[in-house]
C-alpha cells in the first residue's frame, strides 16, 4: 500500500508549474527591477547634463559671475580697439573659478568675486531638470579664449559649467541594500555672449 502510494505520488505532476515558477519568479523580479533602476538612473544622468547646459547657458548671457576680470583677462594688456587675440596673455591665463557659495574666486585675483546672487539663480533653473541639485554642486570658469578686444569694458571669457557630487539614488534596488552611485562631472563649456543679461 505505501510502495503503492509512492509511485502514484511520484508520477503525480500536479503543482510541478508552481515549483517552476518558484525558482524562477526570483531571477525574474531581479531583473525587472534591475531595468527599472537602470531608466532611473539614466534618467538623473540625462535631466544632470540637461541642467548643465542650461546653466552654460545662463551663465554665458547673464551678468558676469565672475566680476572684475580685465577686458582680455587676467594679466593681458595691450592698446585699446588691439584684439584680444593680439596678447599672448589673452589666451593663457589660468581660469578662474567660482564653487559653491564662495565670494571670491579661485585662485585668488585682486579685484575679482563671485556673483552669489547670479549663481543662485542659475541653481533655481537647474532645479527644473535635476531638483536635489544645490549650490554645493556647482564650480563656474571663467577661461581664456582670446575673444574680444580691449576697451570693451568687460571680458570674453570661456565659460565652463561644472557639477560635482551628485549622487544617483536606486527606487527598488535601494530597499535591498544597494547604495546610491556617484555620478561623474557634468561639464559644458561655452562662449561668453554680452554678460549683461538678466
Amino acid at each position: 500500500m505505501i510502495r503503492r502510494r509512492s509511485c502514484l505520488f511520484a508520477r503525480n505532476d500536479e503543482g510541478a508549474t508552481l515549483v517552476e515558477f518558484s525558482l524562477i519568479a526570483p531571477l525574474l523580479f531581479m531583473l525587472t527591477f534591475g531595468i527599472v533602476d537602470f531608466a532611473a538612473v539614466m534618467y538623473q544622468y540625462q535631466a544632470l547634463n540637461a541642467a548643465t547646459a542650461v546653466a552654460a547657458r545662463m551663465a554665458a548671457t547673464r551678468g558676469p559671475i565672475i566680476t572684475g576680470v580685465p577686458d582680455c583677462g587676467v594679466g593681458a594688456t595691450g592698446t585699446s580697439g588691439a584684439y584680444c587675440s593680439t596678447a599672448a596673455a589673452s589666451k593663457t591665463w589660468t581660469p578662474l573659478v567660482c564653487a559653491g557659495t564662495a565670494t571670491a574666486p579661485t585662485p585668488a585675483t585682486s579685484g575679482t568675486s563671485c556673483n552669489t546672487t547670479l549663481m543662485n539663480r542659475i541653481v533655481a533653473e537647474m532645479q527644473l531638470y535635476y531638483p536635489p541639485i544645490t549650490i554645493n554642486n556647482l564650480n563656474i570658469a571663467y577661461g581664456p579664449s582670446g575673444l574680444g578686444f580691449f576697451g570693451l569694458g568687460k571680458p570674453v571669457p570661456t565659460v565652463t559649467v561644472t557639477i560635482t557630487g551628485v549622487n544617483a539614488s536606486f527606487i527598488v534596488m535601494g530597499a535591498f541594500g544597494l547604495n546610491a552611485i556617484t555620478l561623474p562631472p557634468f561639464t559644458t563649456t561655452l562662449p561668453a555672449e554680452d554678460l549683461s543679461g538678466t
